[in-house]
C-alpha cells in the first residue's frame, strides 16, 4: 500500500523548506483552501497551503456538520445551489465514507394551514428529483400516529403529522478538512498552519508572492508565487487589503448550543421569524442551531451572546418547552463567508452561492474563493482550481471527486489489542488510516491509555497528531485532531495530559506548556454560556 493511501502526513515544515517560488500560494487553510490545495497539488501544481491558525479552526469548525442540500434554499429559488449540494453530498459520501453518515430528519407540522402542508410536500418532491441518483431513500409522510412512534420527545398538541427525509451528517468536519490538507501534502504541497499572510507582494500590476509572518518562531518569510488564491473565509476582504475596492464578504454569524440528548433524530424546527433551525444528535448530545445575524468584528472572536442563546432556547423551547440556559453546556459560534451581492435584507436572506472572483482588473494572478459551504466545497475547489490552472497553463483535470481521501480507501484496521470501542472510534476518525494511531499504541502501552474517562480518544492519537498532523497547540489537538474537546469534559480531565506528552514530543518548558494550558482555558471561556451559574460545565453523556 503506498504513502498515499495510507495516508501519512509530514511534520510543520521550517522556514529553510517554505522559502522559495510556489507555482500558487492559498491564502486559508479551511475547508474552501484546504480542498484547493488538494485538487491544485493532485494536478502537479507546485502548491503553498497558509493558514493563520489551524486548519479548519474558523468557520468550518462553526458549522452545523451537516452534509445537506439546503432544503430551505428552495423557498428562495436556489435552485441550482440545492441541486450541486445534494450531488456533492453524494461525492462526500463516496471520498469519505468514515467521516459521512447518514442522517433521519423529521419535519413536525402542527396547526398549518392546507396551503403550508401542500408547499412542504411539493417541497420534499422536489427536494428527491434534485437528488437523483441519490444513495438513500426518498422522503415519506408520517401521519401523527407514525411521527409520534419515530420520535416520542415532541410534543403531540396539535400535531398534524409531518415528513420523514434523508441527509448526512459530518460529526468531527474539522478532521474532514485535515484530510484534505493532508492528501495536498501526499501529492506535494506545502502546508503550513500558524502562519499569517500579512502583505501582497505586487509588481507592474501582477502578484508575485506574499509575506508571512510565522506565529510559532516569530519569523517574517516572503514567498514567490505565480498565482495567489484568497480562500481567507472571512477575512478574505483583510487578505486583499488596499488591493481592492469593493467588499466582497458579507459576514454572517452563526452560533450552536450543546445540550443533553434530546431526540434520537434530527429536527428540522419552523421559527417565528420564518427561519429555521436544527436539533441534531451529535456525539451523544443534541447541537441546536443555528442563528443567522452580521457580524461586525473579528471573526476570531465570534462567540454566542445572551440575545443569541435566548432566541435558539425560545425557538426550541416552543417544541421542547423544559429546555433552558442551564441545560447548555457550551456553545461555539463561525462566521459565514457570504458573497455580498449588495443585499439590503437579513443575514439569512443572503445568496449561499459561492464565488470565484478574478481579480484580474486589479491584479493579474490574484482570485478570490468567496461564500463557501461544507457541502459543496470540493465542487467549489474545482471550480477555482480550473481557473487557476488555466491561468498557469496547466491542462491536467480534476480528480477529487474520484479518488478517496486518505482515510476513505476501505481497509479497516483489526485494532491489535486494543478494545473494540476503541478501534470503532479510530475507524470512525481515521478510516483506513487507523493504523496509524493503532500501530503506535501496540509497539508502547503507555499510548494505548485512553486520554480521560470520558472518551475514547487515546495517547497514541496525539504523537500522530504532533509528527503527521501538523498539531503544534494544545487546543489543536483537543478540539481538532482528537473529539475529547467536544466530550461531557470539555478536555478538562485529559488536558494535562496531553500537555505532557505534546510537551515532550515538542521540547516545550514549562513557560511555553503553561502559556498552552491558558490558551485552552480562554477557548472555553468563550464557549461557556452559564458563567454567572459557575462557568464550566461537565454532565455525563
Amino acid at each position: 500500500m503506498s504513502d498515499r493511501e495510507t495516508g501519512f502526513g509530514q511534520r510543520r515544515p521550517d522556514r529553510t523548506s517554505i522559502a522559495g517560488s510556489y507555482d500558487l500560494v492559498i491564502v486559508g487553510g479551511g475547508i474552501a483552501g484546504a480542498g484547493v490545495a488538494r485538487d491544485a497539488a493532485m494536478r502537479g501544481i507546485d502548491t503553498l497551503l497558509v493558514e493563520q491558525a489551524d486548519f479548519g479552526s474558523g468557520t468550518t469548525a462553526g458549522s452545523t456538520r451537516l452534509a445537506h442540500g439546503g432544503l430551505r434554499y428552495l423557498e428562495q429559488y436556489d435552485f441550482s445551489l440545492v441541486f450541486e449540494s445534494l450531488q456533492e453530498r453524494e461525492t462526500l459520501a463516496e471520498i469519505a465514507p468514515h467521516l459521512v453518515d447518514p442522517l433521519t430528519f423529521l419535519i413536525p407540522q402542527y396547526d398549518e394551514s392546507r396551503l403550508a402542508r401542500l408547499k412542504l410536500r411539493l417541497g420534499m418532491i422536489l427536494y428527491d428529483a434534485l437528488s437523483y441518483g441519490k444513495s438513500m431513500p426518498n422522503h415519506r409522510y408520517l401521519s401523527p400516529e407514525a411521527l409520534q412512534d419515530l420520535e416520542p420527545a415532541i410534543p403531540t398538541d396539535g400535531l398534524q403529522g409531518g415528513f420523514a427525509y434523508h441527509d448526512r451528517q459530518i460529526e468531527f468536519v474539522e478532521r474532514l478538512c485535515l484530510e484534505n490538507v493532508i492528501d495536498a501534502a501526499n501529492h506535494g504541497a506545502t502546508v503550513l498552519n500558524h502562519a499569517a499572510v500579512t502583505d501582497l507582494c505586487v509588481e507592474n500590476g501582477s502578484v508575485v508572492g506574499v509575506r508571512i509572518d510565522d506565529e510559532l518562531s516569530g519569523e517574517s518569510i516572503d514567498v514567490e508565487g505565480d498565482a495567489i488564491i484568497n480562500a481567507a473565509g472571512p477575512w478574505i476582504d483583510d487578505v486583499l487589503g488596499g488591493y481592492a475596492d469593493e467588499q466582497f464578504v458579507y459576514p454572517a454569524k452563526g452560533i450552536h448550543l450543546v445540550v443533553p440528548k434530546l431526540t434520537d433524530h434530527a429536527l428540522t424546527l419552523p421559527t417565528t421569524d420564518d427561519r429555521i433551525v436544527f436539533v441534531v444528535p451529535w456525539n451523544g448530545f443534541s447541537l441546536v442551531g443555528t442563528t443567522d445575524t452580521e457580524f461586525d468584528g473579528d471573526p476570531a472572536d465570534a462567540a454566542a451572546t445572551d440575545a443569541d442563546v435566548d432566541y435558539l432556547l425560545k425557538e426550541v423551547g416552543r417544541y421542547f418547552p423544559d429546555l433552558s440556559k442551564g441545560d447548555v453546556l457550551y456553545s461555539y459560534a463561525g462566521v459565514r463567508p457570504l458573497y455580498d451581492s449588495g443585499s439590503t435584507g437579513r443575514a439569512s436572506d443572503v445568496s449561499r452561492e459561492h464565488r470565484v472572483i478574478d481579480h484580474r482588473d486589479d491584479i493579474s494572478g490574484l482570485f478570490s474563493l468567496v461564500g463557501v459551504k461544507i457541502t459543496p466545497y470540493r465542487h467549489a475547489a474545482e471550480e477555482a482550481t480550473d481557473m487557476v490552472a488555466e491561468y498557469l497553463g496547466v491542462e491536467r483535470s480534476c480528480r477529487t471527486a474520484t479518488e478517496p481521501l486518505p482515510g476513505g480507501w476501505g481497509h479497516r484496521s483489526s485494532g491489535g489489542s486494543l478494545p473494540q470501542s476503541v478501534v470503532e472510534h479510530l475507524q470512525k476518525l481515521y478510516g483506513s488510516r487507523a493504523d496509524v494511531v493503532v500501530d503506535r499504541a501496540e509497539h508502547d502501552e503507555r499510548l494505548a491509555e485512553p486520554l480521560c474517562e470520558h472518551t475514547y480518544d487515546v495517547l497514541a492519537q496525539v504523537t500522530v497528531a504532533v509528527e503527521e498532523e501538523y498539531a503544534r497547540r494544545l487546543t489543536d489537538v483537543v478540539f481538532r485532531r482528537c473529539t475529547v474537546g467536544y466530550e461531557s469534559c470539555q478536555g478538562l480531565d485529559a488536558v494535562e495530559t496531553i500537555a505532557d506528552h505534546m510537551a515532550e514530543l515538542l521540547e516545550w518548558d514549562d513557560r511555553r506548556k503553561e502559556a498552552e494550558l491558558e490558551w485552552y482555558e480562554r477557548v472555553l471561556e468563550r464557549r461557556t454560556v452559564n458563567a454567572e451559574q459557575g462557568g464550566l460545565k461537565r454532565f455525563d453523556t
